[in-house]
């Protein structure tokens, strides 16, 4: 009788083992599904405009100008090569929080691409194809001589094609910022640009707005405006790489 007891009481103590075992791992797991699931939240942040994914997808942005050559400039005597690098560095930082890889054509004023400006478009094209860019951006400031011009002017390849979609995208998130007028999109076919038609990536280039016109200079010279315009960009950007991945 004792020894059964005995026996009894072993198995007993076998059973409290397993199940304190088979507890600790139950709470193990979900421990762990907890911590993973505040985790991901954790990720989403308001200023993020889409959820994080695999960082397989690269943007190429083109800041237009740099260095010697200053590009437009507003009567005020901002040049656009300073507007654009600014416009063009906060666009690469939103889309780097959103894990996109990015690369620029240049990140300061000191970059010297060509020694003309054949060379210096040829380089430009030259960085985002060894990058092997999956978009190419490059993003300028209009003018014109009659001061009444304004607006948002997309440039892109031919119509019904990826660059038009992206085209359209940046137009219409910089038209939502109603700053300006909406301009017909431009073909590169009528008007070639280098940088556009000798790309492989999709490409546009967009030109934020007139530094001749008063309206249109005064918000994209200003930090305000630069960073609204960057935000609806990469916004654009990173919209068009869900539509296509559809």
């Amino acid at each position: 009788m004792k020894k059964k007891r005995k026996r009894y009481k072993i198995r007993i103590e076998r059973l409290a083992f397993s199940f304190s075992v088979i507890s600790m791992l139950i709470l193990l797991v979900l421990n762990g599904a907890i911590s993973i699931f505040s985790s991901s939240k954790g990720k989403v942040n308001d200023t993020t405009l889409l959820v994080k994914s695999k960082q397989s997808f690269v943007v190429c942005i083109d800041p237009g100008h740099g260095a010697y050559d200053r590009g437009t400039e507003s009567a005020s005597g901002v040049f656009e090569k300073d507007i654009v690098l600014k416009v063009g560095l906060k666009v690469g930082q939103i889309l780097e929080n959103n894990n996109i890889k990015v690369v620029y054509t240049r990140k300061d004023d000191e970059t010297i691409l060509g020694s003309d400006d054949r060379e210096d478009l040829k380089k430009r094209v030259q960085i985002s194809h060894d990058n092997k860019a999956d978009v190419f951006v490059s993003i300028h400031c209009n003018s014109y001589k009659d001061a009444s011009i304004k607006g948002i002017e997309l440039w892109c390849d031919e119509p019904n094609t990826k660059d038009e979609l992206l085209a359209k995208d940046i137009q219409n998130e910089l038209y939502k910022l109603k700053y300006t007028e909406k301009r017909n999109i431009k073909y590169q076919s009528n008007s070639p640009l280098y940088v556009l038609k000798n790309n492989d990536a999709i490409s546009a280039l967009v030109e934020i707005g007139y530094l001749t016109n008063k309206d249109d200079s005064k918000f994209i010279t200003s930090k305000d405006g630069q960073a609204k315009c960057a935000e609806a960009i990469a916004k654009a950007i990173l919209s068009f790489k869900e539509s296509i991945k559809k």
